[in-house]
C-alpha cells in the first residue's frame, strides 16, 4: 500500500492499527517513509502487534514527507472464495486503520475546554459522545485524542465519518469508575480529564421525563355544566 501526500507534509509518526481478531490480521509487516530530496526511513516489524508505529527519527525530524509505503509480509488471513485456490494462508489483509500524525510549527494548544453536556454517569451498553475545544482555537489544527484510566468499565472508541471527521465516545462496558483523559494532538502535554461512572442496569431518565411532560399537559377533564332551566309560563285557564 502506497500513500502520496498531495502535499509534502512534515510527520512524527504513522500508526497502523491492526485488527487483532479479524480474518487478515497482520502479523509482520515492513514500511517506508520517503521524504523530500530522496531520503527515506525503513521500518521493520517481525511480531504482531495492536499497532505499528513509524516513529519519525532525530535525523528526520522537521523533514517533509513525501509518501508513506505499508507492505504486509505475513497474516492470519484464509481466503476460501476460490475452489482453484492451493494456498489459503495470509490471502486475507485487514487492519483497522491509519493514522498520518502531523508536525504543526506554529501551532498552539494551551488547555483544553470540556462540554459541560459530557455525560458523567452512563449505563452498560451505553454509548456517550465526548466533546471538547483546544483553546486558543486554531482551525488549522482543532484535534485531540481520548483515553480511558480503565477500558474495562468504560471503553474509548472513535468514529471518522466520510468527510474525515472524528468523533470520539465513551461505551459502559461494567459497573465501575473511570478517568477519561482529552489530550490536545498539537500538544500532548496539554490535557483535561474528567471521571465517568458506569452503572448496571438501564437508563430510564428519558422515559421519566416523557411522563413528568405528559402529566404536566395532561388535564382533568371538566363535568359538563348543567343548562338553565327555562322559566314556566303561566297559563290562564279558558273560559
Amino acid at each position: 500500500m502506497t500513500f502520496t501526500f498531495k502535499e509534502p507534509s512534515a510527520l512524527t509518526s504513522v500508526d497502523i492499527l491492526n485488527r487483532e481478531n479479524g480474518n487478515g490480521s497482520v502479523n509482520s509487516l515492513r514500511a517506508v517513509i520517503n521524504f523530500e530530496g530522496g531520503d527515506k526511513q525503513e521500518f521493520s516489524f517481525d511480531a504482531k502487534q495492536p499497532v505499528y508505529t513509524l516513529t519519525v527519527d532525530e535525523a528526520h525530524k522537521g523533514k517533509k514527507a513525501t509518501s508513506v509505503v505499508i507492505t504486509p509480509l505475513t497474516s492470519d488471513g484464509t481466503a476460501g472464495t476460490n475452489p482453484n485456490e492451493q494456498n489459503k494462508a495470509n490471502r486475507m489483509l485487514t487492519l483497522r486503520e491509519i493514522n498520518f500524525n502531523y508536525s504543526n510549527p506554529g501551532v498552539a494548544a494551551e488547555s483544553i475546554e470540556l462540554d459541560e453536556k459530557n455525560a458523567k454517569e452512563i449505563y452498560v451498553g451505553d454509548l456517550s459522545v465526548v466533546n471538547a475545544t483546544v483553546l486558543p482555537q486554531d482551525e488549522r489544527y482543532p484535534y485531540f485524542t481520548v483515553e480511558s484510566s480503565d477500558p474495562a468499565v468504560a471503553l474509548v472508541v472513535d468514529r471518522i465519518d466520510a468527510e474525515g471527521k472524528q468523533t470520539w465516545y465513551v461505551r459502559g462496558q461494567k459497573a465501575g469508575t473511570a478517568t477519561i483523559t482529552v489530550s490536545a494532538k498539537a500538544n500532548p502535554e496539554v490535557k483535561a480529564t474528567y471521571e465517568v461512572t458506569v452503572k448496571e442496569g438501564v437508563d430510564t431518565s428519558q422515559l421519566t421525563e416523557a411522563i413528568a411532560r405528559a402529566e404536566k399537559h395532561s388535564r382533568t377533564p371538566t363535568p359538563p355544566s348543567r343548562m338553565p332551566s327555562s322559566p314556566r309560563r303561566s297559563r290562564t285557564p279558558a273560559r
